[in-house]
């Protein structure tokens, strides 16, 4: 392959990425949803030299620590009510939980992360 073709690859996985970043924090995507549209832009570079790929890959593991700007690690109340480990959340606290004496039972909730101030999932 002609390195001008594989820098024009590589242009379009970059862009392809960046947009599919954009779309993940507007429309809160599951980390899931997101490895599975990464491994369709991948799949368009299979033909390509190894650092065309290696290159988009740095760059999706870039945007991969930026999105944790927008994520806030949470805890599942039984009742279905988020419980938040982050200061500002618009969830409850965990804090009600440490302040009564009842940290311990946060061990027996489901904690994942969430985009921030929703009750999506990452």
């Amino acid at each position: 392959m002609k390195v001008d073709t594989a820098l024009n690859h590589q242009k379009l996985a970059i862009q392809a990425t960046r947009d599919l970043w954009r779309s993940a924090r507007v429309f809160h995507l599951s980390h899931k949803t997101i490895l599975e549209r990464r491994d369709v832009i991948m799949a368009r570079l299979d033909k390509c030299p190894r650092w065309v790929r290696e290159t988009v890959l740095a760059v999706n593991s870039e945007y991969l620590h930026q999105v944790y700007d927008y994520l806030e690690f949470c805890y599942m109340g039984k009742d279905g009510v988020l419980y938040s480990t982050h200061k500002k959340s618009k969830h409850r606290s965990t804090e009600e939980f440490y302040s009564s004496g009842r940290g311990h039972e946060l061990f027996h909730l489901q904690g994942d992360h969430y985009w921030r101030g929703s009750k999506d999932k990452f």
